[in-house]
């Protein structure tokens, strides 16, 4: 452009000469600013062909990166497990069960009839000696299993079993296990004198709750709560048995009419249980030395059953249903470091083809067959704030591996040889969208804030799970992958500027309008539907755009307005591009050629 209007000066030269002819005046008060017209003067201009490489200029550290077939793809993984809060649900104290107590007096004697004849033909000689002599045995009518007194014991008492204050998370029973607790049945006999050896207890039943599980003992039926002997001996005047009771099945006990109120967070058992039984002395088990003088002082002897529980019953494990909402999951964000700088511009709105998520969840609850749920959001720092989840989360494996994104494509193959599972989830296409209400933050986010909310341990079924200690939370690991290769809902702007035209030739050129042509040629994954020429000058601009129609190479001409513009300096062009759902590669060219710009103005030059 500057030798276009150097071209002009000889002419302006001529004029200026041919009319300066009498110098006996004084010129200096005379303009001598001379203007000339310039229409359709062409300036032509080289432009090299703009490759996306330029147009998504990358830096080195930029986490934007090519692969070896030069496409473009952001890919970033987390650095620290993430991980939820522990989990404790509390232990269940069930206050310790009234004791059941029953005792009998009783006076030792043989029937009277046997007290005479043994007085009448065997005053001086022992039990064992009468019971020996069969002759004798015969006469007065004794034997080894002639009964020396019989009790039928037969006592009820209430039982009850109360707990309150019951963790809220727990919402049905179904077993639950103790820390060891101990039956103690104690049998006493006081007052006998050394006469008796022992004493025989017969169909011994203590009745308990049913459903209890107690172990070291065949005798107890967890049917019918019924702790069941045949028969007991018990010698040296006491007997002690212990069975130790290592929990309960809900349902049995429930049948037997336990409750456990989930809404009120109690569990009440209240039952009258019994202790029945015969307790029996014959002959065979009196002191054989004695004599009946001894048995006839005998008095009177008391018998005693004593069944008591060690303490409270601690509740350490239960099986059932739960519903424990956790903390929401804190989990390191996606940093999407040194974005380029086309990124950044207000009003490029990014929509990805197939952004993939890839999680790596550990249920530690597994084996307590619990399924853990839990919403998921992805949100940029520059995003509209939601409470919504976006997208429900089921783990019901140990190690639960999801692979999230719009379509079931391209998913990373490795990562899919290794057990990730997909899920559809659409919404991850807007990620790198902006904030359309607020101008401020409408550009592509630079952070991406992975949301796991509202975690919830769900189950119906629990199998053994501890209570009163903290179990380790949900743990996880994420990666981040995506191609770029952007929507047709994605839109970017490309900015172009020169600013190397500006000369003294072009400081008094004043252009009032323009006309600026082009060729396009497009070789891009990307619509560039809209063009944008702006012509700059010190002062003023001369603006015009037009619309692009499909990918063939075509010839442009933009009518520039707006005018004038004085000392135009330099140039610039806006290209809107949007996608079109196929990668990008660096080679892939934006190619504008044979641009040359028309201009209609006027040139003043001093001479």
């Amino acid at each position: 452009m500057r030798k276009e209007l150097l071209r002009l000066l000889p002419v302006a030269a001529v004029l200026l000469t041919a009319s300066c002819t009498d110098k006996q005046y004084d010129l200096s008060d005379i303009d001598t600013t001379s203007r000339i017209t310039a229409k359709g003067l062409v300036v032509p201009l080289n432009m090299e062909p703009i490759k996306l490489d330029a147009i998504i200029s990358i830096d080195d550290d930029s986490d934007i990166k090519k692969d070896a077939n030069g496409n473009y793809y952001f890919q970033k993984e987390s650095t620290t497990a993430f991980r939820s809060k522990d989990v404790k649900v509390e232990k269940i104290t069930i206050a310790k069960p009234t004791d059941i107590s029953e005792k009998v007096v009783v006076n030792i004697a043989l029937p009277q009839d046997i007290m005479n004849k043994i007085e009448q033909y065997a005053n001086d000689k022992t039990i064992a000696e009468i019971i020996g002599d069969a002759d004798l045995s015969t006469l007065i009518g004794i034997n080894a299993n002639t009964p020396v007194f019989s009790i039928d014991i037969n006592d009820k008492k209430d039982f009850n079993l109360n707990a309150t204050g019951i963790d809220s998370r727990i919402t049905r029973l179904e077993k639950l296990g103790f820390d060891p607790l101990t039956l103690n049945i104690d049998i006493k006999l006081d007052g006998l004198k050394n006469l008796v050896n022992s004493i025989n207890i017969k169909n011994l039943e203590v009745g308990l709750p049913a459903g209890m599980t107690i172990t070291d003992n065949n005798n107890y039926s967890d049917e019918t709560g019924k702790l069941k002997y045949d028969e007991l001996s018990v010698t040296n005047g006491q007997k002690n048995i212990q069975a130790t009771i290592t929990g309960l099945v809900y349902d049995k006990m429930a049948a037997d009419g336990a409750l456990f109120d989930a809404n009120k967070h109690t569990f009440s058992y209240n039952k009258q249980c019994s202790v029945s039984g015969t307790a029996e002395i014959t002959a065979k088990d009196l002191n054989q030395n004695a004599k009946l003088a001894t048995i006839k002082n005998a008095g009177e002897a008391s018998y005693s059953c004593d069944v008591k529980f060690s303490n409270d019953i601690v509740v350490n494990s239960f099986s059932g249903g739960i519903n424990y909402a956790i903390e929401d999951i804190n989990v390191d964000p996606v940093h999407i470091s040194n974005l380029p700088e086309i990124l950044k511009e207000s009003g490029t709105n990014i929509e990805l083809e197939n952004p993939q998520l890839y999680l790596n969840i550990n249920n530690p609850f597994y084996d307590n067959n619990i399924t853990a749920t839990a919403g998921l959001r992805i949100e940029g720092n520059v995003s509209v704030p939601t409470d919504e989840a976006g997208k429900t989360l089921t783990f019901d494996t140990k190690e639960n591996k999801i692979a999230l994104a719009p379509k079931n494509e391209d998913l990373l193959a490795d990562l899919i040889a290794q057990g990730y599972q997909y899920e559809a989830f659409g919404e991850m296409k807007s990620l790198l969208s902006g904030n359309k209400t607020n101008p401020e933050k409408d550009k592509v986010p630079e952070i991406l804030n992975i949301k796991i909310v509202n975690p919830v341990l769900n189950a119906d079924n629990v199998k053994d799970f501890a209570l009163g200690v903290n179990h380790p939370g949900i743990t996880g690991e994420w990666k981040f992958y995506t191609k770029l290769s952007l929507t047709e809902n994605t839109v970017i702007k490309y900015t172009k500027t020169w600013e190397d035209w500006g000369s003294k030739d072009l400081d008094g050129l004043t252009i009032e309008n323009a006309t600026v042509n082009f060729t396009v040629q497009k070789e891009i994954a990307m619509n560039a539907e809209n063009i944008k020429f702006t012509l700059l000058g010190k002062n003023g601009e001369l603006k015009g755009e037009t619309v692009l129609q499909g990918d063939d190479k075509q010839d442009i001409s933009i009518v520039l307005t707006n005018g004038p513009v004085m000392s135009i300096y330099g140039g610039k062009i806006e290209v809107i591009l949007k996608g079109k759902g196929k990668e990008l590669n660096k080679e892939q060219e934006l190619k504008i050629s044979n641009l040359r710009v028309t201009v209609d103005g006027y040139y003043d030059k001093e001479f």
